[in-house]
């Protein structure tokens, strides 16, 4: 496997930035070195992200094939997203695994 098709310098920058971007301005900033830690995780995630997504982003959408970079940092800001929405139901499942089911259940009888 050649490692330099494997990695985009470029998208991994850019959804870096969009990481940072949405830890920024997320409404949980980082006060403790543990909180620092896990936002620095969460902006490695949205480069990885974006690395890996922005080329399906682009080939789902062709009209995007100008703009890669721009795409690349809006993926890595809903992949941050996304990620961090996962983070809290499996923090939530671990805490209250019955009251976090019923929420899911009380969301899909609507």
């Amino acid at each position: 496997m050649d490692i330099d098709g494997l990695f985009k310098i470029p998208y991994i920058v850019v959804g870096a930035i969009g990481g940072a971007v949405s830890v920024v301005f997320g409404k949980n900033k980082p006060k403790t070195i543990r909180q620092y830690a896990r936002s620095t995780i969460f902006i490695l995630i949205g480069a990885v992200i974006t690395n890996f997504l922005t080329p399906l982003v682009i080939k789902l959408i062709p009209s995007l094939e100008g703009v890669e970079h721009g795409t690349g940092l809006v993926v890595g800001l809903f992949g941050i997203g996304a990620i961090e929405a996962i983070y809290r139901v499996i923090h939530d499942l671990q805490a209250d695994p019955y009251g976090t089911i019923k929420k899911f259940k009380d969301m899909f009888k609507e």
